[in-house]
């Protein structure tokens, strides 16, 4: 079609009869048009008038108001875009996201917004604030709705997060001065209903973020409404170090880093506490931070620190300078794969988390931190564990479930302070003697493993409440298992046992046994003395067939507590 003709069908559609949203149709299904500047112009005129005569978009809201938005994206410019959604007195009906059929309104404007802030051209800009204010105007009323009478979320979630955005790329100073200037009255209406939103919001509504980024920008406006918000660390009393590192945090991280009180301090979120003019808790909790600054060892006075869920794959060698350090966090980073030595210099630290990552092996110099008390290494690749950590004379808790551990060192017996050991889902075939060291130990977890046999050491761990290591390899038990006289649950089942000792008679604390999925023909009539059983399994061992005919006989049903109650029935059957 020629250029004339195309000019012709095109002012045919403009200037016909046809309602605005019959034009905007018609001109998206010329595919052969591209508007050159005289066209381009006459669409402007004709969307902005036609919107000025109606003001509202009849019936179809969101139909029409997406064909429009499609329309302008795809002929004019983004300032037309903003120019177009300014001219809207109300915009809360136009602007419901509905996520069944993926129309998010808010997103359209996101690209057009942050070009708009930045543009020399007044008319643009101008338009940009202007329709900021009015979409921060809209999220203030919809807050009173919801704190008076209840409103969808939807909308606040989609205005939450397209102002979270916008501050991101550009919009910091708007932001934060319209919510600055807002009145008494709607200070008081926001906090009160943002505090409603961020407490309520559980689940994704609309948009594929992180939950955690918009209640972090809900809160960060809440503290701009009440005053707390300090801008640029200004009034903060810190030495000059320490607040290049929190700058250098903030810049990583692409948007606002918090400073709280004592009282607020939740290591579940984006924030530092100060004491002393001394930063002491950092925490950056399911940020998505790439990478810690070097210039995070200047943080002497640091006390704790928490990076859970972010996406670290190495830690800075500097992390040994923190001398103050006595907590640190690194869960649930997938792509951490291996430990500075200088992690050995933490001279003071006493809670160590590193489970959930990709660490295959730990520096030897682990063995020099002599105060930790809790050091968590579950989900991990460790295939074995340094002899040094034997040296960790003050450790309560140690937890290496689910690696690939074949075996324990001997060194593990020097941990004399132990309370608690987890090593189950390894590949483990046997126990040191050593173990029999451990004489405070109350809890031991080695399920899921390859071991064979327990050493007779075990019998010396006097202290011991919980002892589980079902579905191993056991063909029987020794008969020092009778000197755990603290025993009170003992969980024996999916192994290969084929009698049991009748020193287990001994444990007269016991509570729970479970000894089901063995091969066992009887039990040993001391068992009779477990007087304070309460749950007993014993399905799927040789003699289980008989017995239940048995005890179906005298009326009785074999499961768990009734097994504990009739125990000694239960015992009779094997005399």
């Amino acid at each position: 079609m020629e250029k004339s003709d195309l000019d012709k069908k095109f002012r045919k559609i403009i200037y016909s009869d046809d309602s605005i949203f019959n034009k905007i149709l018609k001109i998206i299904e010329f595919r052969e048009f591209i508007p050159n500047s005289s066209q381009k112009e006459i669409l402007r005129t004709f969307i902005i008038q036609e919107l000025e005569e109606s003001d509202y978009f009849g019936d179809e809201y969101g139909w029409n108001f997406q064909k429009t938005i499609k329309f302008i994206k795809k002929f004019l410019e983004n300032k037309d875009l903003v120019v177009f959604l300014n001219h809207f007195k109300r915009m809360d009906s136009i602007l419901y996201p509905d996520a069944k059929e993926e129309y998010y309104p808010l997103d359209n404007f996101i690209e057009a917004v942050v070009e708009g802030l930045i543009s020399n051209d007044k008319e643009f800009c101008d338009a940009t604030i202007s329709v900021i204010k009015k979409i921060s105007n809209l999220l203030l009323e919809l807050l009173y709705r919801l704190i008076s009478y209840s409103t969808n979320d939807w909308l606040i979630e989609s205005i939450v997060y397209f102002l979270n955005e916008i501050y991101n790329q550009g919009g910091k100073e708007y932001i934060i001065q319209i919510f600055i200037k807002l009145t008494k009255e709607e200070k008081n209406n926001f906090i009160i209903g943002m505090k409603e939103f961020v407490k309520s919001l559980s689940y994704h509504s609309v948009y594929e973020y992180s939950i955690a980024d918009i209640k972090r920008f809900g809160k960060f406006l809440i503290d701009i409404v009440s005053g707390v918000y300090k801008e640029d660390f200004k009034d903060l009393n810190c030495p000059q170090c320490e607040i290049n590192v929190l700058k250098e945090i903030e810049r990583m991280l692409n948007r606002r880093f918090r400073q709280i009180n004592k009282e607020e301090w939740k290591t579940q979120d984006e924030s530092y506490l100060v004491e002393n003019n001394n930063v002491i808790k950092i925490s950056l909790y399911n940020s998505g931070l790439l990478k810690l600054p070097e210039s995070i060892g200047e943080l002497k006075e640091l006390k704790e620190l928490n990076v859970e869920g972010c996406k670290l794959k190495e830690l800075p060698e500097s992390i040994g300078n923190l001398d103050m350090l006595i907590f640190l966090n690194i869960r649930n980073n997938y792509s951490l794969v291996s430990l500075p030595e200088s992690l050995g210099n933490l001279k003071s630290l006493e809670k160590l988390d590193l489970s959930n990552n990709m660490i295959d092996s730990l520096p030897n110099s682990m063995g020099n931190l002599k105060n930790l008390r809790k050091l968590k290494l579950s989900h991990n690749y460790l295939k074995a564990i340094p002899d040094s950590i034997g040296n960790l004379e003050f450790l309560q808790v140690l937890d290496l479930r689910r690696n690939e551990l074949k075996n324990i060192s001997e060194d593990i017996g020097n941990l004399k302070e132990l309370r608690y050991l987890d090593i189950s889902s390894n590949e483990i075939n046997r126990l040191p003697k050593t173990i029999g060291n451990l004489t405070l130990l109350e809890e031991i977890y080695m399920d899921n493993n390859k071991i064979a046999e327990l050493p007779e050491s075990i019998g010396n761990l006097i202290s011991l409440k919980k002892l589980r290591i079902g579905s191993n390899q056991l063909k029987n038990l020794p008969n020092s298992i009778g000197n755990l006289f603290a025993l009170q649950e003992l969980w024996l089942s999916n192994n290969q046992l084929e009698k049991i000792s009748e020193s287990i008679g001994n444990l007269t604390s016991l509570t729970t046994l479970n000894i089901s999925g063995n091969k066992l023909k009887n039990l040993p009539l001391k068992m009779a003395n477990l007087k304070a059983l309460k749950r007993f399994w014993l399905d799927g061992n040789d003699f289980y067939r008989d017995l239940r005919d048995y005890m179906y006989k005298l009326n009785i049903q074999l499961y768990m507590e009734n097994n504990a109650r009739n125990i000694q029935k239960i015992i009779d059957f094997f005399r």
